[in-house]
This record gives structure tokens, sequence and C-alpha cells, in this order.
């Protein structure tokens, strides 16, 4: 008898004399699966069935089958949405408010192929267009939204970005990363780093314009919202984007531009059609290398420098990803834009 009047194997409330019960030393074995207790133990360990541990309790019992997760195929093409959040602060001129500060969340779509390179991965990355806010004026009583035409992302003008991807391993739960990588949009850097201080003016030697979006005009075309529609960020009146200091001024209904982006992808693999994490923004710069007027006449110079000039006072405030699976390598940029993506 032990201390208490239990012998050697007995569990607390079993009478001398009982037989063994499951899981105890010298009784019946449990049955196939039972993971009362060790689940967690086991599958961290990647233990078979029929291994030896124990529960919390110390009490003896039988691991159940748990195997290690397979590594991931990443090769593909998937889906992508980033989702931006913005703010920006006021903007005055003589004492007047021209931009009224605000905050917005702005989904960016693209496309990315997954190839195998060496022993790495490498993603071709191109864009599907998305959305950008409105910026609103109460000196002016106006809203203003700029835009790219969506029919521009599957023309095959846009350029395509290479993202050199790193994980230690493809399993689920795995860490995935890239970059920095400068993406650019209606120019280049003539520099040999792509990474390196953004030129200052639209005219710099530093920049080659490059007509991205096949319209025939270097850069890319934004197009300005004419008026006859309201803002829903502030209830203002849209209008034509003004390109003068004057009581009445001149107006532009196509801003041609040009942009680069430096961003870092932290992201997990989910499972081998899900890959999810946030950008990390490292600089986003835009030049204007001319405009149209409302009139159909093309900007002068010193309105195209009046827009270029102007500051960029938005702030990325963090940036969410999500990289979906799909089973059609020639989607298109519409059937992006168009899927249900998971709220991060």
């Amino acid at each position: 008898m032990q201390p208490g009047g239990q012998t050697p194997g007995q569990t607390p409330g079993q009478m001398p004399g009982d037989a063994p019960q499951a899981g105890q030393a010298g009784g019946p074995a449990p049955p196939p699966g039972d993971t009362t207790g060790v689940l967690g133990r086991c599958a961290a360990d990647f233990q078979k069935l029929g291994d030896a541990c124990t529960d919390a309790a110390g009490t003896p019992c039988l691991c159940p089958e748990v195997s290690a997760p397979a590594a991931c195929d990443l090769v593909g093409t998937f889906a992508v949405r980033a989702a931006m959040m913005v703010r920006w602060d006021a903007a005055t001129v003589l004492g007047q408010t021209a931009v009224a500060p605000g905050q917005a969340t702005n989904a960016n779509f693209g496309i990315w192929s997954i190839r195998a390179e060496g022993d790495g991965l490498v993603a071709d990355a191109r864009g599907c267009g998305g959305e950008t806010p409105d910026l609103c004026s109460p000196a002016l009583s106006e809203a203003f939204g700029q835009g790219f035409p969506e029919v521009i992302w599957d023309t095959g003008s846009t350029p395509t970005d290479v993202w050199q991807l790193t994980a230690s391993d493809t399993t689920p739960g795995s860490a995935l990363s890239a970059g920095p990588v400068a993406a650019f949009f209606g120019l280049r850097m003539t520099s040999s780093d792509p990474l390196g201080t953004f030129p200052a003016v639209a005219d710099d030697p530093g920049l080659m314009w490059v007509d991205d979006d096949g319209d025939g005009v270097p850069g890319v075309t934004a197009k300005i919202t004419p008026p006859g529609s309201t803002s829903s960020s502030c209830s203002l009146p849209y209008g034509y984007l003004p390109v003068e200091d004057t009581p009445f001024p001149a107006r532009a209904s196509d801003i041609y531009m040009g942009m680069r982006t430096v961003a870092e992808l932290t992201a997990t693999i989910d499972d081998c059609d899900t890959i999810t994490g946030t950008l990390t923004t490292h600089a986003a710069d835009a030049r204007i290398q001319g405009c149209l007027l409302e009139s159909g006449e093309p900007c002068s110079d010193s309105q195209r420098a009046f827009l270029d000039e102007q500051p960029q006072p938005q702030e990325i405030l963090g940036t969410t990803f999500t990289a979906l699976r799909v089973d059609d390598a020639s989607i298109a940029c519409a059937a992006v834009r168009a899927m249900a993506f998971p709220v991060p």
C-alpha cells in the first residue's frame, strides 16, 4: 500500500483489485486516435501513433497519428489585393483651406505569376488598377478625383515588376518576404540605383518618360473626374483641376504623370493557395510632365510646372497584402478586381 491507501499504478478512486484503466500502466491501450491531453505535445514533436508519451497528469498514453505538413508548390498565378491606408494634412493658400485633411483606405489589385528560378522563387508582378482618394477643397467648394482608365491594365503595355521571394521553406505557416522593390509607372530612373534619390522636377535628366499606358503620350494619363457628379467623401461637386493660382484659373482634364513606389513584403504562407501579410512603403514619388486643358489645348510650361511643384502630402499608414491562387493563368484584370478577397 502507498500512503493514502493506494497500490502502485492505482489511480485515485480505484479500489485494490480493480482492473487497470485504459491509458494506465498495465491497462489496455487507448483506441487509435485517442488524443486526450496529448495532441498538442504530440503534434509539436511530430510523434507517430504508438509512440509512448504521457498526458499533463503523468498518465501513460499513446500518441495519435500526426505527420509533418507538406511543403507547398507556390509556382502558379495569384490574384493580389493590397489595401492601403493613407492620410493627408490640410493645404492652405492665403489662409484658405485649399485641400481639407482626410484619410482613406484604397484597394489596389494585381496579378503575380510565381516561377522557379535557380533554387528560389520569383514573382512577375503587374498592376490591375485600383482606387485613389478624392481631395476636397472648401475654399473652392469642389472635390477633385482622378484615376486611370481600367482598359489600360489588359493592353499588355503596362510594366512588369520582378520580386525575388525569400522563404526558408514553403510549408503552411512559413514566413515569406521580398524587397525592397522599386516599381515604376510612366517613367524610369536613368540612375543605376532604382532605390536612390528621386529627381525633384519632371524635366530632370535622371528621368526617362515611358508611354506605359499605350496612348501615344509619354507617361501615363490620369483622368480627372469631370463635373456633373458629387464626391461621396465630402458631398462637394467634382471639378476639373486648377493649373494656376489665379481668381479664375484654367483647368485640366488630363494629367500626364509618372510614379515610383518602393515597397517591401513581409508575409506568411497561410496555405498552398493563400499568402497574406503587409507591404511597407519606403517611398511613393510622382512627377507631372504635362497636362491637357478642358478646352482640349495642351497646358503651358508654367501650368505644367504649377502642378509638378505642388507638395505631395499623403502619408501611407499601412498596407495589407493578400494573394489568392487562381486556376486561370491568363486571368484578366477585370476578373481580379471583381474577386471576393478575405478581409485581413
